[in-house]
């Protein structure tokens, strides 16, 4: 089994958040069509799945902040969405984002449980 670094895991998670903040202000295609109605929120609330699942593998130390801190996350992007030109602001979004972040703690919480780790005590 190969073993990466906390300390890798974490560029990972703050190269995806990068990557993510400039995928969501990149200019959007006149005529983009999505692949079926609200493709868009799926795509949020599996975004912010994976990155707590990525903040889970880079173990930092509150779960709490790691929750807060990507909801504000989820939310500044869409206060800088309404001053692009193609692209607009939804609280529809911020809801996906949340969907996604629960999603994304439960599915921790269930694969730590299944592999026998003990669960943290996270008291922050």
């Amino acid at each position: 089994m190969i073993s990466v670094s906390r300390s890798a895991w974490r560029r990972l998670f703050w190269l995806c958040v990068l990557a993510g903040l400039v995928l969501s202000l990149w200019p959007e295609p006149e005529h983009k069509q999505a692949w079926f109605p609200h493709a868009d929120k799926v795509q949020h609330a599996l975004a912010f799945s994976v990155l707590v699942g990525l903040g889970r593998l880079a173990q930092f130390e509150s779960k709490r902040k790691l929750f807060v801190g990507l909801l504000l996350l989820g939310i500044g992007i869409e206060v800088l969405q309404s001053f692009t030109a193609t692209r607009t602001a939804e609280w529809a979004d911020v809801g996906a984002d949340v969907v996604g972040l629960l999603l994304g703690f439960a599915a921790a919480k269930a694969i730590g449980r299944r592999s026998g780790r003990e669960p943290e005590v996270d008291r922050r």
